[in-house]
Order: C-alpha cells, then sequence, then structure tokens
C-alpha cells in the first residue's frame, strides 16, 4: 500500500448534511477496498481566488490514506462522477518514518582566544587609520 493525499473542492450549494455524506462515501470506499485514512480535514468553505468555472467559494476538504495503487485509479473514476466535486488532485505521498534517525554534529573544536587588546590601542590604530 501507498500513501496518498486528496484534496477536493465540493459545489459551494451543498448543504452541511450533504458535506457529511460526501465524506462518508470517501471514507467507506478507501476501507472497503483495504485501504485505511491517517488524516481527514472537514470540508470548509473557502473563497477562490482566481475563480475556477465561474465558481467564486466552495468547499474545501482533504483526507490522507493510504490503499493499493489498483484501487487508486478506482477512486480517481468515483470522484469524476460525483456532480458534487468538481475539482481534485491526488497526490502520492512519501511515507514519513517515524523514528528517524538524528543527525549528530561533530563536535566543534574550541579556538583559543587572543589576548584582548587594551582599549588605548584600538583608539590609537583607529585615529592612524583615519589620519586624525
Amino acid at each position: 500500500m501507498r500513501l496518498y493525499e486528496l484534496t477536493y473542492l465540493i459545489l459551494p450549494e451543498i448543504s452541511e448534511k450533504d458535506l457529511e455524506k460526501i465524506q462518508n462515501e470517501l471514507r467507506t470506499f478507501i476501507e472497503q477496498k483495504g485501504g485505511f485514512l491517517e488524516k481527514e480535514e472537514k470540508p470548509v468553505r473557502k473563497k477562490m481566488s482566481p475563480q475556477i468555472n465561474e465558481i467564486s467559494s466552495a468547499f474545501l476538504g482533504s483526507c490522507d490514506f493510504q490503499l493499493n495503487q489498483e484501487e487508486v485509479k478506482n477512486l480517481e473514476r468515483e470522484l469524476r462522477e460525483k456532480k458534487e466535486i468538481f475539482n481534485f488532485i491526488l497526490l502520492n505521498r512519501k511515507e514519513q518514518k517515524t523514528t528517524a534517525k538524528k543527525k549528530r554534529l561533530a563536535p566543534q573544536k574550541i579556538r583559543k582566544t587572543e589576548k584582548k587588546v587594551e582599549l588605548s590601542k584600538i583608539e590609537k590604530k583607529l585615529n592612524e587609520i583615519l589620519g586624525e
């Protein structure tokens, strides 16, 4: 199974009840095909700029899930058939390893500080440079 990210736009005239129905249908499709959701965000109304097909706002939803590659094609077909979903993008994501190795830095050498210079010597050198 591979990890995917789906982001979709739903027509703005859809009711809250229908939003939940669409979200449940997506979840059910993924689970029935042997996949599982890792993260799901409830669709929220967003103003679109620029407009797509003369639609100025839409509900934006997204989810991360794992699914077999063969079933992803069926999911894309299902999404295209849904009249309420007018645009979507489906990305193949690389899995993030939870046990990531921390990069160990080599210890830095501590430089010995030179002798401190007296303030009067600094002022004298500045006056020489500036020609005063």
